[in-house]
């Protein structure tokens, strides 16, 4: 892709991203103005509002896997729970950006809709979690894939709570961003040697 297209493309995305996130209904017009590009460009590189969801899908999954690497991988001396705590504030803070996706109906007509992309570098967070489980560091009683698919519900269950509320400055993100932490704390503690 020439250089121009591709931050055409890039503006097109980001500004999506944010135009639906406001306004999951906003029209292919109001993205367009809202990016900066004629609705001509938007079309040369999103046919259709299908197209689009698909690279705003393939962004959240690269920010995703940026996170994870950068989150279990990064400096410091914190273990693997509060490693795995941390990533979870992470996604949280990042997936109201994305929650639009949840609801929209051209997400179910991509071909990976039921099932994660290729992209999708499941297997590192996966391996993480059985790394830290044969040490000693996370519970091992249960199986790491699990674990991960619950990890993800609790994150996307905070998410859609937290956004149905808005910030409102009521005092429920920052409850719920507690409980997050807890639950995924309480998640993969191990058990207590009885």
């Amino acid at each position: 892709m020439r250089s121009d297209a591709s931050r055409n493309h890039e503006a097109i995305v980001t500004a999506a991203i944010a135009v639906l996130a406001d306004s999951p209904q906003a029209s292919m017009h109001e993205i367009a103005e809202a990016s900066g590009i004629g609705r001509t460009t938007l079309y040369r590189h999103f046919p259709d509002r299908g197209s689009l969801i698909e690279a705003i899908l393939v962004r959240l999954i690269e920010e995703a896997n940026a996170i994870t690497v950068a989150t279990l991988e990064g400096p410091g001396e914190a273990g693997p729970l509060a490693r795995l705590v941390q990533l979870g504030c992470e996604f949280a803070g990042f997936g109201n950006r994305y929650a639009f996706l949840q609801y929209s109906p051209q997400l179910a007509d991509l071909k990976y809709a039921c099932k994660p992309p290729p992209s999708v570098d499941r297997d590192y967070a996966t391996d993480y979690i059985r790394d830290a489980q044969a040490a000693g560091k996370v519970r091992a009683d249960l199986d790491a894939d699990w674990l991960l698919d619950v990890f993800a519900t609790v994150i996307m269950q905070y998410v859609q709570s937290t956004g149905a509320r808005g910030d409102a400055g009521d005092g429920h993100q920052e409850l719920g961003l507690a409980t997050l932490r807890a639950t995924i704390s309480s998640l993969f503690a191990p058990p207590p040697v009885v």
